[in-house]
């Protein structure tokens, strides 16, 4: 019995040595199999082959596969996908975006053709073409699309511009990620009406710029609203000509953020503003200290107002009213958290 611990080791050890050799004598036949075309096999009369190209990941169109295909490589996936056998699409240096130039989609049309660097025709689809349709009597929904992709030619069609918008968005995706379309019909839409992304830039200011490369990002995602929380207690973030002292250093100018609004409805997408108050308004009190809200004890409420004194009602009200023709949004966001007023009952 002393002895069974040891045999146990001895045969754990032969095992172990045999997998080592086993290991070694697979990383030599390796070894060897390369070299017969390597550099280590090179000799007389024999050319040095150098290092294998790696696989592209966005296949010229002539590389697109016959036969059924998989969906198109988006992000996010599309709802339905009927494959089809066929070459796919994949655009070439005759390929045109065919919209009518005086229609609704003549702005979508340009841009996607800006994008392909490819052409633009108001009728006439061809093969090798990407034609955007608007139906209105098309079972898409509002921001739904049906993409269909048949004898090198793409048809994308929508009940209004937003789906057929989400449509060239399916394009650029699948020709960034695998150089073309497969062959088959896409039927897709949202799942949500609402789909967002909320921007903080009252505590980390950017500048109009990136906003607006992410609203490029985001549309390409088919997110259609942006929150841009512009007011916080550590700073004011957009031009004001009503209450200038309120407004922080680092700021967005009233034609920078017309800018955004405008690029933002052209890629289908909502600038909802968000200035919060009655609290989260450190910023603001900076420069109205008279208008702090305190404590029973006299202390400072930090970042809160005082709404029983009329003139912060004014203050908020002018501010707002001048902001509200610079965004057209159906929503605002007015905060409305984190403010105790009855600090008598609640010190």
């Amino acid at each position: 019995m002393g002895r069974t611990p040891w045999r146990i080791l001895t045969l754990a050890a032969a095992v172990l040595a045999l997998t080592a050799a086993a290991v070694v004598a697979v990383a030599q036949r390796s070894d060897d199999s390369r070299g017969a075309s390597g550099p280590a096999a090179s000799g007389p009369g024999r050319a040095t082959a150098g290092p294998s190209p790696s696989p592209s990941l966005s296949p010229e169109p002539a590389d697109l596969p016959d036969g059924p295909s998989g969906e198109p490589a988006t992000v996010p996936a599309v709802r339905s996908f009927e494959a089809a056998d066929g070459p796919g699409w994949a655009p070439g240096g005759s390929a045109r975006v065919v919209a009518d130039g005086d229609g609704p989609l003549d702005d979508e049309a340009d841009r996607l053709a800006e994008e392909l660097d490819a052409g633009r025709a108001d009728e006439g689809a061809r093969a090798g073409d990407v034609e955007l349709v608007l139906d209105e009597d098309a079972d898409t929904g509002r921001e739904g699309y049906r993409l269909h992709v048949e004898d090198h030619r793409v048809t994308i069609t929508g009940s209004a511009e937003a789906g057929v918008f989400y449509g060239t968005r399916t394009v650029t995706q699948a020709v960034n990620a695998r150089g073309g379309l497969p062959e088959g019909t896409v039927n897709d839409r949202p799942d949500r009406p609402q789909r967002g992304l909320l921007l903080d830039i009252a505590r980390k200011p950017f500048p109009a710029s990136w906003i607006e490369d992410r609203l490029r990002e985001m549309a390409g995602l088919r997110l259609n609203q942006l929150q841009l929380h512009l007011s916080d207690d550590q700073g004011f973030r957009v031009e004001s000509e009503s209450h200038p002292e309120v407004v922080s250093e680092d700021h967005l100018t009233k034609d920078e953020v017309r800018r955004i609004v405008e690029l933002a409805e052209s890629l289908h997408i909502t600038v909802i503003p968000e200035f919060d108050s009655p609290g989260h308004l450190g910023a603001v009190l900076a420069a109205h200290p008279d208008l702090q809200l305190r404590r029973a004890d006299g202390g400072v409420a930090e970042g809160a107002i005082d709404i029983s004194d009329p003139a912060a009602g004014e203050l908020i009200d002018e501010l707002l009213r001048e902001y509200d023709d610079l965004f057209p949004s159906r929503y605002w966001h007015l905060g409305g958290d984190e403010y105790v007023a009855a600090l008598s009952q609640d010190p």
